[in-house]
């Protein structure tokens, strides 16, 4: 059985790479391989609206709070974040 590649290109907080959202750009998923992006949280809307698969770098489970900095996953949802890591923080 042939399995598909994933790839994902973790940005971290570095800005977003030249040509990532070109029309054509290497970010872009091809029947072979499914590429997905984690950009800084300030970039995914720029890169959704480019057509790239769009995944956030860290996303908090609580709905709401004082966690100052953290992206919960209901507005990661309405971003239309496709791919998260659950960062889950134990006292």
């Amino acid at each position: 059985m042939h399995r598909k590649k994933f790839i994902a290109a973790n940005w971290k907080m570095h800005e977003l790479p030249v040509g990532c959202c070109s029309k054509h750009s290497p970010f872009l998923s091809k029947p072979t391989v499914d590429v997905v992006v984690f950009p800084s949280y300030m970039h995914i809307a720029t890169t959704i609206s480019h057509g790239l698969v769009t995944g956030a770098q860290c996303g908090r489970a609580e709905p709401q709070g004082a966690f100052t900095g953290d992206v919960n996953m209901n507005m990661l949802s309405h971003a239309k974040v496709t791919y998260v890591r659950s960062d889950e923080h134990t006292s």
